[in-house]
């Protein structure tokens, strides 16, 4: 084929051996081997014909990236997320970002191009929305992960866990970072609604900042919440993934289970 100038390749079905001619111009080759530049049956065995325009590599994408909303305000990607009554993938963030189609620069080099998140939903009173990713110019494809970057690297999310008073929690964010600290015995409200509360400590002074609004909370490989707010004081709040089901929200976070 290609000393005849036709460009393909050759899958073969590992079950029955049945074989087919990948080509990008079917009718190129189907007239190929009618002038007999190409043998009437090239493989030796009977084959079936298919368009194939070629498999292009895709670009993997965890959560915890950072997402450009709008010019004037910036915030984090949470958690990979799935919508288990269409098998839609996307990602999540603050309700409180503006919605999508938004710009997504990747915290890490996966590719010159650069997703949007479309958007899907949001639940106001937990203060998260979510989105698909939509190609970029280029083609490129982005593959949804059960994984989170933390700001070193990425970690599989193995399952989701219940905050508890005390308990040591991690959040990845924009602007700060990683920060750690536990969680207050008490629930704080505002006009969104309940959210738990990690309270700053000598190593991390700052919970939270402008432009950590989505970034994930994590304990290990456990999902905990993803970041609401901060207060002067320097604690972070954030919206418990516990909360996610009794509300009513139809995504999942994907984990490695």
């Amino acid at each position: 084929m290609r000393a005849a100038g036709i460009q393909g390749e050759v899958a073969r079905n590992d079950q029955t051996g049945e074989l087919k001619a990948l080509v990008r111009d079917p009718s190129a080759f189907q007239s190929g081997t009618s002038r007999g530049k190409i043998s009437a049956n090239p493989m030796g065995v009977a084959y079936k014909v298919e368009q194939f325009s070629g498999i292009r590599t895709t670009a993997d994408i965890s959560g915890g990236q950072f997402y450009w909303a709008t010019p004037t305000m910036s915030c984090t990607m949470g958690f990979n997320v799935r919508q288990p009554a269409t098998n839609v993938y996307g990602v999540s963030t603050a309700g409180h970002c503006p919605n999508s189609p938004a710009r997504v620069q990747l915290s890490q080099t996966y590719s010159s191009v650069e997703p949007a998140i479309n958007f899907v939903g949001e639940w106001y009173s937990l203060d998260i929305q979510w989105g698909y990713l939509v190609n970029g110019s280029g083609g490129v494809n982005w593959v949804i992960k059960p994984q989170v970057w933390n700001g070193i690297v990425n970690f599989n999310v193995t399952g989701g866990v219940s905050e508890y008073p005390g308990m040591t929690v991690c959040k990845y964010g924009k602007t700060t970072k990683i920060t750690c600290g536990q969680v207050d015995p008490y629930a704080y409200s505002d006009s969104y609604g309940e959210f738990s509360r990690v309270n700053a400590n000598s190593s991390y002074p700052k919970q939270s900042e402008l432009g950590d609004s989505g970034g994930p909370v994590y304990q290990g490989g456990l999902a905990v919440g993803m970041v609401h707010g901060k207060d002067t004081a320097g604690n972070m709040y954030f919206s418990p993934i516990r909360k996610w089901a009794p509300a009513g929200v139809n995504i999942n976070v994907i984990c490695v289970c």
